[in-house]
């Protein structure tokens, strides 16, 4: 199970696990509605897919996805451990580093800013 979708990291997972190559014919990445990968995989034993798929169900929760391959395990959790895409920062996310400005006057800065740097608390005096 993927942690953390990012639909821009997919293009490096096919090419990775060859997931249209006929040389491998079982490799699948599944993203979509929780629920409904829920209700396909079981969410009890009674309606399960195959057996112990309901305990798989009961993870899918939040931004995941599956990938289900017969690469060997270890291959796989070294590719997952050792990816890393850039990406934008999205709304609520943690900040990687610190960003210091210094007192004084700030080349190329707009005067759109303004509200912004504002509202962080940054005095601000707009100079012609």
């Amino acid at each position: 199970m993927w942690n953390g979708v990012n639909h821009g990291a997919l293009p490096a997972f096919r090419s990775r696990f060859n997931i249209r190559n006929s040389q491998n014919p079982f490799c699948r990445f599944f993203l979509g509605k929780n629920r409904v990968m829920q209700l396909a995989l079981g969410l009890d034993s009674e309606n399960e897919f195959r057996p112990n798929l309901s305990e798989l169900a009961a993870d899918v929760v939040g931004l995941r996805g599956l990938l289900f391959t017969n690469r060997p395990e270890a291959e796989v959790v070294e590719f997952f451990g050792q990816f890393a895409k850039i990406d934008y920062a999205r709304s609520g996310a943690t900040a990687t580093a610190t960003v210091t400005i210094p007192a004084g006057e700030l080349e190329g800065m707009t005067h759109t800013m303004t509200p912004t740097l504002t509202k962080l608390g940054m005095p601000v005096k707009l100079v012609k």
